[in-house]
């Protein structure tokens, strides 16, 4: 049994729960650099999501393979943003990308390209750019968490944002647990929403 650990210097290392040593698991990226790692979840089929400051790497355990998913400009079908800061896989199966410049980046195994959210002036959109958080509630919305802006409620089904009057700008952690929404910030406490 391994746990793994990403780091800010060293990419993701492998740390050997019995034997209590470290291996390099994925250490560089393409181009020779060490990775900045800020995020990891495990898929529902079994791949490993790695956020990092150069873009995604999709790791598959089985063939032990990945490709690395990058922001290039005026590509619809790339990521909004290289600089990754938090991964959340929903109910659906459906991967929540938050960037820190470029808002949100959702990806379906249906869809050919990433559906992109980022704020819009006079439009129904995100509030913020700068995305921490995600969770998912029991009515299948999807509450974002910011740096810049708040908090975000996004219906999946009607495609809208609602903004959340919780004061605090800077989410930094969310829960959703017996019908209620924690909400962590940088420095404004913590919230409890029904």
């Amino acid at each position: 049994k391994y746990l793994l650990v990403g780091t800010v210097t060293r990419g993701v290392q492998k740390f050997d729960l019995q034997e209590k040593i470290f291996t390099p698991f994925l250490e560089k990226g393409h181009d020779g650099h060490p990775l900045f790692v800020r995020c990891m979840i495990k898929t529902k089929n079994q791949g490993l999501w790695i956020g990092t400051e150069e873009g995604i790497f999709i790791y598959d355990l089985k063939t032990m393979e990945f490709v690395n998913l990058r922001h290039f400009h005026n590509d619809p079908y790339s990521i909004s943003d290289n600089a990754i800061h938090s991964l959340y896989q929903d109910r659906e199966g459906g991967i929540w990308i938050g960037t820190f410049f470029g808002g949100v980046s959702y990806f379906n195994d249906s869809f050919l390209h990433f559906e992109k959210y980022y704020p819009i002036i006079g439009k129904n959109s995100i509030s913020g750019k700068s995305i921490s958080e995600f969770c998912e509630d029991g009515e299948k919305n999807i509450w974002i968490g910011t740096e810049d802006a708040g908090l975000n409620k996004f219906n999946p089904v009607t495609k809208v944002f609602t903004k959340s009057p919780v004061l605090s700008k800077n989410i930094h952690s969310l829960l959703y647990d017996n019908n209620k929404l924690w909400i962590g910030t940088f420095s404004d406490g913590l919230y409890v929403m029904n």
